[in-house]
C-alpha cells in the first residue's frame, strides 16, 4: 500500500489497485498486488469523521477485491457488491441483493436473484 501515486489523474478516486502480475506504478518499483491511496481522502487525516473512517474501510476492501483480479466492466461488478455486503451502511435490502452478488447467487445477467 502506498500513500499517492504522483502520475495518476486522482480526480474522483480515493484509491486505485492493481488487478494483475506485471502491474506497477509507474517510476517507482511499487509493483503488483498494490493499492495507491489518494492523500487528500480523508480530508481531515488526524480527527477523521466516522463517515470518513466507513468510506476508508470499503474503500480499502474494494481495492483488495482488484488485487484478486476483479475488473469494473468486465463482468458482475464484485468490487462493489461485496463492499456493499461487508462494510458500507446502507438499507437492508440493498445488502441483502449486495450478498447475493457477493455469494455467488448471481453470476451473471441471464442469472436470477433467487
Amino acid at each position: 500500500m502506498v500513500c499517492n501515486d504522483d502520475k495518476y489523474d486522482w480526480t474522483g478516486t480515493a484509491a486505485h489497485a492493481s488487478v494483475k502480475p506485471g502491474e506497477k506504478i509507474k517510476g517507482t518499483n511499487v509493483v503488483h498486488p498494490f493499492i495507491a491511496v489518494n492523500v487528500n481522502k480523508p480530508k481531515t487525516k488526524l480527527n477523521p469523521t466516522q463517515e470518513e473512517k466507513d468510506f476508508l474501510s470499503a474503500t480499502l476492501f474494494h481495492e483488495q477485491l482488484h488485487n484478486l483480479g476483479f475488473l469494473h466492466g468486465e463482468s458482475v461488478e464484485y468490487p462493489y457488491a461485496c463492499a456493499t455486503c461487508c462494510i458500507e451502511d446502507v438499507k437492508d435490502d440493498q445488502r441483502a441483493d449486495a450478498c447475493k452478488i457477493c455469494s455467488g447467487v448471481y453470476t451473471g445477467p441471464t442469472i436470477r436473484l433467487i
